[in-house]
């Protein structure tokens, strides 16, 4: 979109006679199916999990339903146990840290039930 803008702006300003993208159909959108898991699933994995030392790495984005990026960049700081709240404004990606890419994705999760 950005190189068409462009090329259109050299045409008008007579930079070059025609678009050359005038005539090249843009990429279709690739939207990735993700597979979610069933209730039963879910209450199966948590199920299996129980006992494991690594429990809460499955349990806490069963529950919350934070994406594996999300899971592995958490801070400490990022929990507020007073208010019940788990902060999520990072993810990892390709071994490194980022924000998430929207602002929707960095969000506040809040506790359910006691």
């Amino acid at each position: 979109m950005t190189l068409n803008r462009a090329l259109k702006d050299a045409v008008r300003f007579r930079y070059i006679s025609r678009t050359p993208t005038a005539e090249v159909s843009p990429p279709q959108e690739y939207q990735r199916e993700i597979n979610v898991l069933t209730p039963d699933q879910v209450k199966q994995l948590l199920s299996a999990a129980r006992g494991d030392r690594l429990e809460a790495a499955y349990v806490l984005p069963a529950i919350v339903g934070l994406r594996q990026g999300e899971c592995l960049s958490l801070r400490y700081e990022d929990i507020d146990f007073d208010k019940g709240t788990l902060k999520i404004q990072r993810t990892v990606w390709r071994n490194s840290v980022y924000p998430p890419k929207t602002p929707h994705s960095r969000r506040k999760s809040h506790r359910t039930g006691s």
